[in-house]
């Protein structure tokens, strides 16, 4: 009996030391061996660990992967990434993230077979590094258009972080920042190119490149460019109609009548003080605003102002011409009796009274709206107004015709509705 009695407790120790164990087995193992843990890259918060797995006479494992810890000896009841089942021998990597900086970690790799034994690497230890900003250049601004720009940046310096943003933006006033721009990119590698869109024509621009980590966001050199181009290159993107420059002497205009606005119908008049901007179409026929641009009672076209050279309507850094800014258009051309023929289209005049273009002008006749609410002569003539009054009910304007070369300057009702070009700031 007592035999038996010594016999039992043998036994109950044997099964206790066991469950104490768990399914571990020492590194080394016939059935599994797993090599130690190498450090790839360290950095603030986050940490790249490689290790391979060595085994004899087995073919697959249910798991493997890493165990870390602010405490020696690692396993499975600290941080662990589990990489899944794999084939053997191999090679695992992985990336450990949300680190705290500048601390002390121990790591190793771990194997569990099919039998849900696991063993451990040896153990290895590192230190996280610090958390800086970031840093990043400011490439050259190129391939600069009126409303477009091309820009970039490199980074130099992940700051021991990781990148989450990267970009330029801009601004027109003061230096740029995210949080005060009126643009920016969202971009992608080391070496980045950003294009840039949705810029305003004639403007000076300051950019900067931008790069954001766990620190924050780090900017580059600041940069200036312009969108303003020389005349004839320039394009101008206004009320998603594209207009094209001609350089005339030494003005610059657009080559197309202003086509901007809300249709309204021709017994209609314009409201100036309408933040929407209001137009007539010939006939009331939104095709004709398409081919001759729109048609403009001159309150509305100056926005309600009474000054010469006033924007008005026309873009940004473009404005209505002034009776004097008309008279040196002809003068250029010859003078008042043969600049009509030189700004005339060279197709679309009624009875054939096309002009030579040679100016560039290229004026098509767009006829008007009249103070009684009438369209009229449609290809056969075409009216423009100046910025510059002759009395409080009467403006200046331009006339050209189907059957004369001549530009004749008269005032007219400021009801009438004509058409309008914009002349370059200087």
């Amino acid at each position: 009996m007592k035999g038996k009695l010594i016999f039992l407790i043998i036994m109950l120790v044997t099964v206790v030391y066991s469950c104490r164990k768990g399914p571990e087995v020492p590194t080394g193992s016939s059935r599994i061996a797993v090599s130690n843990t190498n450090m790839d890259t360290v950095k603030a918060t986050w940490a790249v660990v490689s290790s391979s797995i060595e085994t004899a006479g087995l073919k697959n494992l249910i798991d493997h992967g890493f165990c870390w810890a602010t405490t020696p000896m690692p396993d499975l009841n600290s941080f662990h990434l589990s990489l899944g089942s794999s084939l053997i021998p191999v090679k695992f990597t992985a990336k450990l993230t949300g680190l705290d900086t500048l601390t002390m970690y121990y790591i190793r790799s771990y194997v569990m077979d099919d039998k849900k034994f696991v063993v451990y690497s040896s153990q290895f230890e590192f230190t996280t590094l610090s958390l800086n900003l970031a840093s990043v250049t400011t490439d050259p601004v190129t391939n600069i258009t009126s409303v477009s720009a091309q820009c970039g940046g490199q980074v130099t310096s992940d700051g021991n972080g990781t990148l989450s943003a990267r970009g330029v933006c801009w601004s027109v006033t003061g230096n740029p920042s995210l949080s005060h721009c009126d643009g920016f990119t969202t971009d992608t590698g080391h070496n980045f190119i950003s294009k840039i869109s949705g810029l305003i024509n004639d403007t000076t621009y300051k950019i900067v490149a931008y790069v954001t980590n766990e620190k924050g966001t780090a900017y580059g050199s600041v940069r200036t460019f312009s969108t303003r181009l020389p005349c004839g290159q320039a394009i101008v993107f206004y009320g998603n109609v594209t207009y094209h420059s001609v350089l005339i002497g030494s003005q610059c205009w657009l080559k197309e009548n202003l086509n901007i606005g809300t249709r309204i119908t021709g017994s209609q008049n314009q409201d100036p003080t309408n933040p929407t901007i209001e137009k007539y179409c010939f006939n009331d026929d939104s095709t004709n605003c398409s081919i001759y641009g729109g048609l403009y009672q001159w309150d509305e076209a100056m926005r309600s102002s009474v000054s010469p050279g006033a924007q008005g309507i026309c873009p940004y850094n473009w404005h209505i011409p002034s009776d004097a800014e008309w008279s040196v258009l002809t003068a250029f051309l010859g003078g008042d009796s043969v600049a009509g023929t030189k700004m005339k289209s060279t197709d679309g005049w009624y009875n054939n009274g096309n002009g030579t273009n040679i100016s560039g002008f290229n004026a098509f006749p767009g006829g008007n709206r009249g103070n009684n609410a009438s369209f009229n002569n449609l290809t056969q003539l075409a009216y423009f107004w100046t910025s510059t009054q002759s009395d409080a009910n009467e403006s200046w304007n331009r006339k050209l015709g189907y059957d004369t070369a001549i530009v004749t300057k008269y005032n007219s009702f400021k009801t009438n509705g004509f058409s309008i070009r914009c002349i370059r700031n200087q």
